[in-house]
């Protein structure tokens, strides 16, 4: 029986550190939590389904 758990990451600010921050978690396998001030940045990330996004 397999116990390992899917490691989970929350990532303020999408600022260039962020951003980059947040493809490479995801891309390794991790699950994603986003918060984002700019509502633009919010929508362009908003058509992605694999990662949670908080304005």
């Amino acid at each position: 029986m397999n116990t390992a758990k899917k490691i989970k990451i929350g990532i303020i600010g999408l600022g260039p550190v962020g951003m980059i921050l947040a493809d490479s978690f995801q891309k390794a396998g991790c699950d994603v939590a986003l918060c984002v001030r700019n509502a633009v940045k919010h929508n362009k990330i908003n058509i992605i389904p694999s990662i949670t996004i908080s304005l």
